[in-house]
């Protein structure tokens, strides 16, 4: 316990309110994660909804690598198997936003998400977009069953303890991603290379990319043609996700922070045509429409609370 205090004394710093002040916010903020996780299951309907124009392209596949969780493909027809996982995604999605309130049928719906997931990954590429919505989905199984908003506070507590580890474990897939660049970073400026970190890093990256795929984009040409403008994005965008993990104990910090990582996946897109979409998504229903964070917000405030930001300015002012 006193290691876990510890911890979160670490990334949140200075920034903790009282314990009378939580308590008068819980009511408040388990009713909006209550509606809010009705979203997330309405969110993850549409994603399977969405996926119906790309079932012949599925059904046409021929061959499959199988991950673990799509193993029994071995024992069936690859096409009968395929048009199983894409109906049973549908069917548990429609279920769990229909019975969100229920834990059965948050189950069904992270297994038919799991099974399409692996599906989609089965044909020798990986696919990013539906990880964090595995993920997530797994924890809220844990939430407990609420079907009355006067409910006691331990399960309040419960609830709301569960819907911040969604957001915890979110932000700590960036802090990992920004954890990686960094360390690539370090090992590429003592080989002597040319790394994110340098004026022209961004612009490199993104021609890379382009060439790789054979593809092209809207900016990432004209930022290929002007690396100089490409430098301070990748280095905020460094920023934003190597300290987004210190985010998931500062809820004033959850909107703005939000709405960076997800111009950081439309800058992505813009610049390399790789689309998160479903990361946005995810990003807008867990933090743009939290209750976390202070109604009354204040750029002031959430600057004194930037992780290392902060210590800086604080320094920087110190010293005039």
């Amino acid at each position: 316990m006193i290691l876990l205090r510890s911890v979160r004394r670490f990334f949140a710093g200075g920034n903790r309110p009282s314990s009378r002040r939580a308590l008068a916010r819980q009511t408040e903020a388990f009713q909006t994660a209550r509606v809010v996780v009705r979203c997330y299951y309405a969110g993850l309907l549409f994603l399977a909804a969405t996926t119906m124009d790309n079932w012949p392209s599925y059904l046409d596949r021929a061959e499959a690598l199988p991950l673990w969780p799509v193993r029994w493909f071995c024992l069936v027809p690859l096409h009968a198997g395929v048009l199983g996982i894409l109906t049973g995604y549908l069917v548990t999605s429609l279920v769990g936003a229909v019975f969100s309130h229920r834990r059965w049928a948050r189950s069904l719906a992270i297994l038919g998400l799991l099974e399409f997931v692996a599906m989609e990954n089965s044909f020798g590429k990986i696919n990013h977009a539906h990880h964090l919505w595995v993920l997530t989905a797994f924890l809220l199984v844990f939430l407990p069953d609420v079907t009355d908003a006067a409910t006691d506070r331990a399960t309040r507590q419960r609830f709301l303890t569960v819907f911040w580890a969604c957001q915890a474990i979110t932000l700590l897939t960036y802090t990992m991603s920004g954890i990686g660049k960094v360390v690539c970073a370090v090992y590429q400026v003592c080989a002597g290379q040319n790394n994110i970190l340098m004026p022209s890093g961004l612009a490199t990256l993104v021609a890379s990319r382009l060439l790789q795929t054979s593809s092209t984009s809207w900016l990432g040409p004209w930022l290929v043609a002007h690396p100089w403008f490409g430098w301070p994005l990748g280095l905020a965008s460094i920023y934003l996700e190597f300290f987004a993990f210190w985010v998931a104990f500062r809820p004033a910090l959850f909107r703005s922070w939000a709405a960076g990582l997800i111009l950081f996946h439309i800058m992505v897109f813009l610049c390399m045509a790789i689309g998160f979409m479903p990361v946005v998504l995810l990003l807008g229903l867990l933090f743009l429409a939290t209750a976390r964070c202070p109604e009354k917000w204040s750029a002031l405030d959430a600057a004194r609370q930037l992780p290392a930001l902060s210590l800086v300015l604080r320094r920087s002012l110190r010293s005039l």
